[in-house]
């Protein structure tokens, strides 16, 4: 009995060991090229520029214009909705209107999942295709960098993983080409940092060429700052 006390002592900082608290650094303001823009959230304090061409969303936004046959060159679109027949204007309120409540669903439901930025490249999939987009996304609760890896594996599926340097600190780096069942060529590209209590995510994904989003995805990585909520505002 007197052994087992004396050996609890030395067992419970064992158990209490987490090991060391991770954290990105701060290396200044991204630089980039012409066309780059830069977009943040100040509630989490992430912020990233995204490459000309591309644009926020999940999906590229819906154009309701209508080209004016008569313009020279063809598919001009410069009708005045207003001069529109009122049933073509109707149609075009409702389509807008189902429209905007999609994308609102669709924030709404990357919200709860974690994303707080996501981006596409302007093209609309073929019906059944992943459009091509990428996303910053915040794992809440994770401090353990292979913890987080081990998490966004089961969605990004036969994926290589790599320890990489980036201007925010050491990171490790995800690369998947898988070909579906139908034939299709999935391709996705990820970084993952710790900071704190938080895991961070940048995920690329695109169906067909891979140069899709390989031109751009380590561009944008460079550009990825993480502050605290505070500093952000």
């Amino acid at each position: 009995m007197r052994r087992l006390l004396v050996f609890l002592p030395l067992l419970f900082p064992v158990l209490g060991c987490t090991g060391p608290v991770l954290h990105v650094t701060d290396p200044g303001p991204a630089t980039v090229g012409p066309g780059w823009t830069a977009a943040s959230d100040p509630t989490t304090g992430v912020s990233l520029c995204y490459p000309p061409g591309w644009q926020p969303g999940r999906y590229p936004k819906l154009s309701l214009t209508l080209p004016d046959m008569g313009a020279s060159g063809g598919g001009a679109p410069s009708v005045d909705p207003a001069n529109l027949p009122p049933a073509l204007q109707e149609m075009a309120k409702q389509t807008q209107a189902d429209a905007d409540a999609d994308a609102a669903k669709e924030k709404a439901d990357e919200l709860q999942k974690g994303i707080v930025l996501v981006f596409n490249d302007g093209n609309r999939p073929t019906p059944g295709e992943i459009n091509t987009h990428f996303n910053l996304e915040i794992m809440k609760g994770t401090s353990n960098l292979n913890d987080a890896v081990g998490t966004m594996r089961q969605e990004i599926m036969g994926s290589d993983v790599s320890d990489v340097v980036t201007p925010i600190g050491n990171a490790k780096k995800l690369v998947s080409d898988v070909t579906t069942i139908g034939g299709d060529e999935v391709h996705q590209i990820a970084w993952i940092w710790i900071d704190g209590s938080n895991g961070y995510c940048l995920h690329f994904l695109c169906t067909g060429p891979k140069s899709l989003i390989e031109a751009v995805a380590e561009p944008t990585m460079q550009t990825v700052r993480i502050h605290s909520p505070a500093a952000a505002t």
